[in-house]
């Protein structure tokens, strides 16, 4: 007979409204536990298989790591775009979240600092962030954008690839420039150019798609644009806490 090995704790026989059950408490545990080579999670009433990339996550989070956390040894520092590295430098410190020294410490340095270094490896999110191309190591790293007419017409698109501190400048350009058309009006002598979103709304929202994009999924950001709105999709999932 084949047999399933199960941890068992707390099983208790319950009374209440005169009727008995047994109740079956079983804690959490730092591992993931298989059950014949499958991993499910509990979502309401149900059991569901984990599969594809929310199993990969599941499984680095039980291992206390994260996606781009995960070191990714076939890159080396000198690989990277020291263009976007000093530029990164410069925008940290005029918005003062860094100090004016970090500017004579070496690449590698700076990036153990930022924790973008894993065992003496390049990170996942090092290489997103400042890679020339980080669509070579992983697939769906840029961000697609489109004119609707209508949700099944779509006139015209791009493709804004680079690293995702260039994508952010790009891509809020690109939209700006070509996708939305400002309304004008004067105040006085002076042109006013009014958007029906503000630049600085726009920024937050792209931020947003990018920081919480799951880039295992292999799908690009999406941006629809529509004469009077847009939608911003991606893959992406809140942090648990």
């Amino acid at each position: 007979m084949h047999q399933t090995h199960f941890c068992k704790k707390g099983v208790n026989l319950c009374k209440e409204n005169n009727l008995e059950y047994i109740e079956i408490d079983v804690p959490s545990y730092p591992i993931a536990i298989s059950c014949k080579g499958n991993y499910y999670f509990r979502s309401g009433s149900t059991s569901q298989k984990l599969t594809g990339i929310e199993l990969e996550s599941f499984i680095l989070r039980k291992r206390g790591a994260t996606w781009d956390n995960v070191p990714y040894p076939l890159v080396k520092i000198e690989d990277l775009d020291q263009n976007a590295i000093q530029k990164f430098k410069e925008l940290a410190i005029r918005k003062k979240r860094i100090d004016d020294t970090i500017l004579e410490e070496d690449t590698e340095t700076l990036l153990d600092k930022l924790h973008l270094i894993n065992n003496g490896y390049l990170t996942n999110a090092a290489l997103l962030l400042f890679s020339k191309d980080p669509e070579r190591y992983f697939t769906g790293a840029f961000i697609k954008v489109g004119f609707f007419e209508t949700d099944a017409d779509l006139i015209y698109q791009d493709e804004v690839r680079g690293s995702l501190f260039e994508q952010i400048d790009k891509v809020i350009e690109l939209i700006f420039f070509k996708y939305m058309k400002a309304k004008i009006s004067y105040d006085g002598l002076q042109r006013v150019e009014e958007y029906f979103v503000s630049e600085a709304s726009m920024r937050e929202a792209i931020l947003n798609a990018i920081v919480h994009k799951q880039y295992e999924s292999g799908v690009p950001i999406q941006i629809s644009v529509y004469k009077d709105k847009l939608y911003i999709t991606n893959v992406g999932k809140l942090p648990d806490h």
